[in-house]
């Protein structure tokens, strides 16, 4: 019982971030809107417990390969491919947060709290991971809780600029006749005949969900073992995206897998859940002594994506909104981004194939930035940067 209502308060929760994006047409986005809930639930008295009780912590990692993998069978390896100027604008992104958070902030809130937050603007949890561990042991208690009020908050200021980069953008393609382009290659797609591939699919009366997950768990499944015997040195849920694309690309995985089973609404809502797990942790207190070097790092953060976006839309010739919000997926991360390009996408389309075309624009930039960005790149710098951290103590 205790289960079932945290379940249903974190649904509350997340079901008025979703109406809030619906009515505001994803100027406000759901994660935005959940996680300010939350705080407040939170600084009320709300059960610091409720996401374990709610066993989403429980399922997060389940849900989580689950649905990297299914993002993955959401992209053929030829888009996937496609993908290089986004991979250059992901980890140019990191680049320009290390060099302004890091140098420029080292001159305005000192070197060991700004080489702190530095990866952490650029990775999360990963890189909160690699950084904390250490900082506690040599009792710098200041930024290990200045690390984890970044981690628990940066989605609170990327996802809803990202939100209104994003439709603006959209809005863009749109109205360019881009659009058109993808338009007709759905067409193409559903006019085609069955894709020849290395295993062949499973016939329609045997894509049960059982089969389906089974199928999907397995993929997922090797990307953590794999990610286990280089003792997490390769992320695992990379690995899942990895796989997945593998074994989508030689058929044994079908497209949408997961969302076919009929599983990915409430893996999504779980996994929701999860990733708000540390948000508790966010009191009042932290907030009011962090403050100002919280405004400086992701006044720097931003400005410098801004910067590179700037840059690689001159060099790449693509648009400098779709780089920008390539670059804030630092600081959202899946499945924020997951949720903003879905949401856009009904915001802007005005019909089924239109909202599926803003979709396929968008979310496969989206999904590859989020590994050009929070997992390999912002893990190598976090790793660059322990050193100097633990040197300046």
């Amino acid at each position: 019982m205790e289960s079932l209502q945290a379940f249903m308060i974190l649904a509350l929760f997340l079901g008025i971030g979703e109406i809030v994006a619906v009515k505001t047409k994803a100027y406000v986005g759901s994660t935005f809107v959940m996680m300010a809930l939350l705080l407040a639930a939170f600084w009320c008295g709300l059960d610091p417990e409720i996401v374990t009780k709610s066993q989403a912590v429980a399922l997060g990692t389940i849900s989580c390969g689950l649905l990297m993998v299914n993002l993955a069978t959401s992209i053929s390896l030829k888009e996937f491919l496609k993908q290089w100027k986004t991979v250059l604008v992901g980890v140019g992104a990191v680049v320009f947060i290390a060099l302004f958070c890091g140098g420029i902030g080292s001159l305005l809130m000192g070197k060991v709290m700004a080489l702190t937050g530095t990866p952490i603007v650029a990775g999360g949890i990963n890189a909160y991971l690699i950084l904390s561990e250490p900082l506690s042991a040599a009792g710098r208690d200041k930024e290990v809780i200045f690390a984890l009020v970044i981690m628990s908050i940066q989605m609170l200021i990327g996802s809803p600029l990202c939100s209104i980069i994003m439709k603006k953008d959209a809005e863009n393609f749109k109205k360019s006749g881009k659009i058109n382009e993808y338009l007709t290659a759905l067409n193409e797609t559903s006019t085609e005949g069955s894709k020849k591939s290395l295993i062949p699919s499973l016939p329609q009366e045997l894509q049960k969900p059982a089969v389906l997950f089974f199928k999907s768990g397995l993929v997922a499944f090797l990307g953590y073992y794999v990610s286990s015997l280089t003792g997490g040195k390769l992320n695992g849920l990379l690995l899942c995206m990895v796989f997945g694309v593998i074994f989508h690309a030689i058929g044994f995985l079908e497209d949408n897998t997961v969302e076919k089973a009929g599983g990915s609404g409430f893996l999504m809502t779980m996994l929701m859940f999860f990733i708000f797990s540390n948000t508790s942790q966010a009191t009042p207190k932290m907030l009011l002594d962090l403050i100002v070097p919280l405004i400086l790092i992701f006044v720097l953060g931003i400005a410098a994506i801004a910067v590179n976006a700037f840059i690689m839309s001159l060099i790449l010739k693509e648009s400098f909104l779709m780089n920008f919000a390539i670059g804030l997926v630092a600081l959202i991360g899946f499945p924020g981004i997951y949720y903003i390009s879905k949401e856009v996408s009904e915001a802007v389309g005005e019909t089924p194939q239109e909202r599926k075309a803003v979709e396929e624009y968008s979310m496969p930039r989206l999904v590859v930035a989020n590994f050009a960005t929070m997992t390999i790149p912002s893990v190598v710098l976090a790793s660059i940067l322990l050193p100097m951290i633990t040197s300046s103590l």
